[in-house]
Formats: C-alpha cells, structure tokens, sequence
C-alpha cells in the first residue's frame, strides 16, 4: 500500500472513531431506520418502474398466414385499445410511445404508428416515434421508455413492436457501397443469418444436437403451456379480413387457438352444421394448433363464433 493511500485510511478512522468523551452518556436507541422491527425490508422502491399491461397479437405464417391481409397500423391499433382497456390508463397521461420495427420504411413506420395511436382513441397532444435496433427493436422500445420513466422526462410511457413480413419482406434496398470491400467488419454486415448461427455455434463450441435438444425441449414446454391456456390472456383478438390469392375475394376471419384435446372434442364443429361457416383451414403455427374459419357474410362475426364456444371446449377468437 502507498503512502498516499495509507493516510487517507487513518484520516477516515479518525473521522469514524468517536472521542470517549464526546461518546460518554450516549447510548444507542431504537429506530425506524435501522433494524428495528418498526423496519420493513422491502425489494421494490417507490420509483421502480412497473410493466402493468403487456398484450400481443396471434403470431402468423408471412404471405399465407390468417394476418397476412393486416397491415402495421391495424395490428399496433388493435393491441393499443386494448392495453389502454385492461390497464385503465388516461391516454392523455402517456408522455411518449415507442415503437420497435426493422423492416418497415423508417419515416412510414412512424406515421403508421401515428396512424395507429389515432385509431385507438390516443390524442395528437401524445407524441410517437420508432427506433430500430434489428431483432431487439422491440425489447429497445422497452428499454428507452424505461429509462426515461426512470429519468423523470415522463410518468406513463407506450412500448411496443410491429412487423408485417408479408407487406415488408427482408431486403435490401438500393446498391451497396464499394468500400465494403476493404473492411471485414463491414462485409460482416451483410452476412445472411443462417451463416450468422453457424459462425456463432462454432465460436461457442454448440453442437448441432444440443440444439436439437434444447429446440426439442423448448417445444415441448411450450406445447404444454399451451394446452394449459396460459397465453390465452396475453393474445388479443384481431378482427380482420383474407384476401383469396387467385381471386381477390375477401373473406371475414376468426381465429381459434386450440389444444390437442380441444380439437379432438370437435365441439367447434357445430358452426359447420348450422351454416355459418363456408370453410376451414386447419394448419400449425410454432407450437399452436389453429383453425381458420371463413365466415359465411349473412351473420354476425359475434353471432356466429358464439355457436362454437362451450364451457368444456374454451375458445379464444383472435
């Protein structure tokens, strides 16, 4: 130890060393401060900031997907009514909404979610903006409003994520720079991803089974948290439209999110023999099991997905 270090040292032990005659006659009493039953240990601060709604659309297969007709600002819309219903928030207590997206043009995306804002009740005195940090955009969104909750610029922020792959498929738009050329670092930029998770499982010694493994693993949790209905709460519902490829024609669309046991008990089926239904689809998307019901126009969407609906078959209609 220095000299330098070693007098700062007993300078703070003098300054914490009492005196014994300044010490005489003191004695130590209880407080609300120390460790005093009067104290309560708590985790949580009065300025932590809080998620207190969290609500997603379906997630759909791009270009034939039941969401493939449904544009940005009709799926941010459609999650922000509701996070404002279940949160019971003012809108006009929302200091900021950020919304994370890659994929859609930069100045467009942002009018789009200011589009969105409008069709669900927020008013202009509410400003919006969007950040792009690739695949963390919306995990950014998050972040920014966070921190500037913590900061004091706001009490009440909006974070959010959109992508459409249908409408705005990855691509790169316009030339490339030549002086890609001459910096590795820069080629590595335009690295596809596939190569990109190779590069990765070799650098960090993953073996192509233990990503089965876990990928196998991952799938069966998460089949069984969707056979219990634990992302049924999370989901909203989307009343949208299907345009048929061939012929343009659209088509009103329901959504069931449906476990093995529920499709097997076929109660659904009811909807068919009634005729309010002209056709289904049933396909797979990550580890749900759906059904897409066209709706036949002479009924009302909430007439007709009422049929279907029973107490030992639960549907959720997104």
């Amino acid at each position: 130890m220095d000299q330098q270090a070693a007098h700062r040292l007993r300078v703070l032990q003098q300054q914490l060393t009492m005196e014994r005659e300044v010490a005489a006659g003191l004695s130590l009493q209880e407080c609300s401060a120390g460790d005093s039953a009067a104290y309560q240990r708590r985790n949580s601060s009065l300025d932590d900031v809080v998620i207190v709604s969290a609500l997603r659309t379906p997630l759909t297969k791009a270009k034939r997907g039941g969401l493939k007709d449904t544009d940005a600002v009709d799926l941010l819309a459609t999650v922000f009514k509701a996070v404002l219903e279940q949160s019971k928030i003012n809108p006009i207590d929302i200091g900021d909404i950020v919304v994370g997206s890659v994929l859609g043009p930069s100045s467009q995306r942002a009018n789009e979610a200011r589009i969105a804002s409008f069709f669900a009740g927020i008013p202009e005195e509410v400003p919006v903006r969007t950040v792009n940090r690739q695949c963390s955009s919306g995990l950014q969104a998050v972040a920014d409003v966070a921190a500037a909750i913590k900061a004091g610029y706001y009490s009440v922020g909006l974070a959010a994520g959109v992508e459409t792959m249908s409408s705005n498929p990855m691509a790169w738009e316009g030339g490339i720079n030549p002086g890609v050329e001459r910096f590795p670092k820069a080629q590595g930029c335009l690295m596809p991803m596939g190569v990109t998770s190779e590069n990765v499982a070799a650098a960090f010694g993953v073996s192509r089974q233990t990503q089965d493994e876990f990928a196998a693993a991952s799938h069966r949790k998460a089949a069984a948290a969707q056979a219990a209905g634990k992302f049924q709460a999370e989901i909203v519902p989307v009343h949208t439209k299907v345009k048929d490829p061939k012929t343009g024609a659209e088509q009103q669309v329901g959504w069931l999110l449906l476990s093995e046991r529920q499709w097997e008990t076929k109660s659904w089926q009811r909807a068919f023999t009634l005729g309010f239904v002209s056709h289904c689809v049933m396909h797979r998307f990550h580890t749900e099991l759906c059904v897409t019901l066209y709706h036949a126009p002479r009924s009302s969407a909430a007439a007709r997905l009422s049929l279907y609906s029973t107490p030992a078959c639960p549907v959720v209609v997104v």
